[in-house]
């Protein structure tokens, strides 16, 4: 009895995910889902690739980015050309840790997926996950934990196995536990003109135009000032 009650519920569950990625795969033909990924409120723009394994709550995902096989984002804002890596963790849960005598969380919440017994009837603490949010061409490496809250600006890289507590500035590289600067990936007279320029917002076919462009930093900066020069 028991058996056939947990098999129509698994069943019916693996159902209505099977349904949300159906749909999303209806309404947006250029995206890429693979196999076993959780979606549960999430938004997808164009091109956007999500490989297996991989699950997403509260989640938005601008154009043309990815995220890797296993990678858990909660409330989390993600823009244009982002790499995001395998088994990151992004958005996680909050614990009490100054006043409280306990940072478990039966003694602040009377229900918890982590909790089996309920010992407070009411929450009388915010453990809801605080907003991340990635700008655009941002690269995530492998196991990479950002708890939430924080900004990964544009053109940024975040080193394999860091963990990002705090903003994190446009076109830096950093790493380490917790996350530090490395170094700047340009000077910063090119960050500005890369920034200003906005070049992740242009159309599709004015990319392809200039693709050979942008495996060339100084060709690319050229690019830029003719067209600034043309403007003049």
């Amino acid at each position: 009895m028991l058996k056939n009650i947990l098999q129509k519920f698994f069943k019916k569950k693996r159902s209505n995910k099977n349904n949300v990625i159906s749909k999303i795969r209806l309404e947006n033909e250029t995206c890429v889902i693979e196999d076993n990924v959780i979606l549960k409120n999430v938004h997808l723009g164009l091109y956007v690739t999500l490989l297996k394994n991989s699950s997403l709550k509260n989640t938005t995902i601008d154009n043309y980015s990815y995220v890797a096989q296993r990678s858990v984002l909660n409330n989390v804002s993600v823009g244009k050309f982002c790499s995001i890596g395998p088994d990151l963790k992004i958005g996680l849960n909050t614990h009490p840790i100054n006043t409280f005598v306990s940072t478990h969380p039966a003694f602040y919440s009377p229900v918890n997926d982590g909790c089996a017994i309920q010992i407070r009837t009411n929450k009388i603490f915010n453990d809801e996950v605080k907003k991340t949010v990635i700008e655009h061409d941002v690269w995530l490496g492998a196991n990479v934990i950002i708890p939430g809250g924080i900004k990964i600006a544009t053109g940024s890289v975040i080193a394999a196995g860091s963990v990002v507590i705090k903003d994190v500035e446009p076109y830096s590289i950093v790493g380490g536990n917790p996350a530090k600067l490395i170094k700047y990936r340009f000077s910063p007279a090119i960050i500005e003109k890369l920034m200003m320029s906005k070049w992740w917002e242009w159309p599709l076919s004015v990319i392809k135009e200039n693709i050979d462009r942008y495996s060339n930093i100084d060709e690319f900066i050229e690019y830029l000032d003719s067209i600034h020069k043309a403007r003049e």
